[in-house]
């Protein structure tokens, strides 16, 4: 019942989900378990490549009563990752200056992807742009 009365709080006075306050820790866990776990304490999607999170050390961690924002940057500090709050949730994706060095770029995009029927242009659920690795074909993509 708690839960619900905060998610009602965050959303009437527009409070960013960053601010949210959790305890939380972890010794040597995988970065993917630490989201994992995160997600389920705050009720905060979490959208990045798994691919990229699996690479990463593992994390320790042990935070009482701090922001998500808080805990974010310390779970990633060892890492070339960052993140951003994005349509209520959060957005993981590598740091522009790491780009840099091995002469690749990433550009964060945000928002959603839509699947196009003839009238209309239907939001998919779970599906960022930012992890999209093909091209969208202009005749099936959308962005409601």
């Amino acid at each position: 019942m708690a839960d619900g009365r905060a998610l009602f709080l965050r959303a009437q006075f527009k409070t960013s989900v960053l601010d949210v306050r959790l305890t939380y820790k972890a010794q040597q866990a995988p970065l993917a378990k630490a989201l994992k776990d995160i997600r389920t304490l705050t009720n905060v999607r979490f959208t990045y490549n798994a691919d990229i999170i699996r690479r990463q050390p593992p994390v320790t961690i042990d935070a009482k009563q701090v922001t998500l924002e808080a805990v974010l940057k310390q779970i990633l500090s060892g890492t070339k990752l960052q993140f951003a709050e994005d349509l209520g949730g959060i957005v993981i994706f590598p740091d522009e200056d790491a780009g840099e060095k091995t002469g690749k770029r990433s550009i964060l995009v945000t928002g959603q992807v839509g699947e196009r029927t003839i009238q209309t242009c239907r939001a998919l659920p779970f599906v960022h742009p930012s992890l999209i690795s093909e091209p969208l074909l202009p005749e099936t993509a959308c962005f409601p």
